[in-house]
């Protein structure tokens, strides 16, 4: 994926979402169609597993591909690590701090909406709330990927 949309980072950003968008909806059908009052059966468990995976997958080599700085998907350590090591107080420059640290925010507001959407509904819920989010971000991906704007070009 990443090699065939690399020429144009928007239609590179719009394929990453359109399909990850599919593998959580994915996920959500199989993790909606379980009782919600016990553990889910191993089969779905590992279906789970497979597609948001493979969800992660696509997110990381997107987010590789398009190369924004700053921007770490499951690596929240190092953004972490780079507001402390940056810091003036650690003897850096600070630079960046707003945007690692909005970046940190951003992931754990989306870990507390998940937690808390867990234990009060369907476990499937929050499948659901990350597919609605990944399709708005697929149309705002789509609108993007129309443009030629000097972001667009690769790295």
């Amino acid at each position: 994926m990443t090699h065939r949309t690399r020429a144009h980072r928007g239609r590179l950003l719009r394929t990453a979402l359109l399909l990850e968008t599919v593998l959580v909806l994915a996920a959500y059908l199989v993790a909606q169609t379980q009782p919600s009052g016990s553990p889910f059966p191993e089969g779905a468990r590992y279906a789970l597993i497979a597609l948001l995976g493979l969800g992660m997958g696509v997110q990381n080599a997107a987010a590789r591909a398009l190369a924004v700085p700053d921007l770490t998907t499951t690596v929240l350590t190092l953004t972490i690590t780079g507001i402390a090591a940056d810091s003036r107080a650690a003897g850096g420059g600070g630079s960046r701090v707003g945007r690692r640290a909005l970046s940190a925010l951003a992931m754990f507001a989306g870990a507390l909406a998940g937690a808390v959407t867990l234990l009060h509904g369907h476990p499937a819920l929050p499948l659901l709330f990350a597919a609605v989010l990944l399709a708005a971000g697929t149309v705002a991906g789509t609108v993007l990927a129309r443009t030629d704007a000097p972001w667009t070009k690769p790295l």
